[in-house]
């Protein structure tokens, strides 16, 4: 009995591979560290607040303190980026560079994506914030924000079947009331 239990205690000790289990597949692991613990994703709401009000130096040291915690958070690393491009007109470049950084680690974010297509907005390139926001809507298909800024750029690029769709989806939503508008 006693080498039974060696053998037993040396394929638990080697890892799944011993033992004939399987590993978790890599993208269940890769999504755990992406999503930040309950106390952080209230700061995360906080910083999204923040840039809807306009309170750019706050929005930036809450994305500070968040990423002293997690500094490979693509999310957060995006929204400074897109805070600062809004808060100082010289640091443009920079603000995309994180934004991209912030994309690279989180190619499965929505949020990543539509910053980078507000970015892209901002500078006037609506080709490329067409595609952002088709990413981003792709990997949320129920977010209305994203589908109002995916149906602006495409009236603006005079992609009118893109358009008839992405208003087609907000109606289906119901995020279009009856005069036209969003609610």
């Amino acid at each position: 009995p006693a080498p039974r239990r060696r053998r037993r205690a040396r394929r638990s000790a080697a890892g799944p591979a011993a033992t004939g289990a399987k590993a978790p597949p890599a993208s269940t692991l890769t999504d755990k560290t992406k999503e930040l613990p309950r106390k952080y994703q209230a700061i995360f709401a906080d910083v999204l607040k923040c840039y809807e009000n306009q309170k750019y130096p706050k929005g930036l040291k809450l994305c500070a303190t968040l990423l002293k915690k997690h500094p490979a958070h693509g999310q957060t690393l995006s929204m400074k980026g897109l805070i600062m491009f809004y808060q100082d007109a010289n640091k443009k470049t920079e603000a995309f560079e994180l934004a991209k950084k912030g994309l690279a680690l989180d190619m499965q974010s929505h949020v990543c994506w539509h910053v980078y297509g507000l970015l892209y907005r901002s500078n006037r390139n609506f080709p490329m914030a067409i595609k952002c926001y088709s990413n981003a809507i792709r990997l949320d298909p129920k977010n209305g924000a994203i589908l109002r800024d995916l149906a602006l750029m495409q009236g603006q690029h005079r992609d009118w079947k893109g358009y008839t769709e992405s208003r087609r989806k907000l109606l289906v939503l119901g995020l279009i009331g009856y005069f036209g508008g969003a609610l």
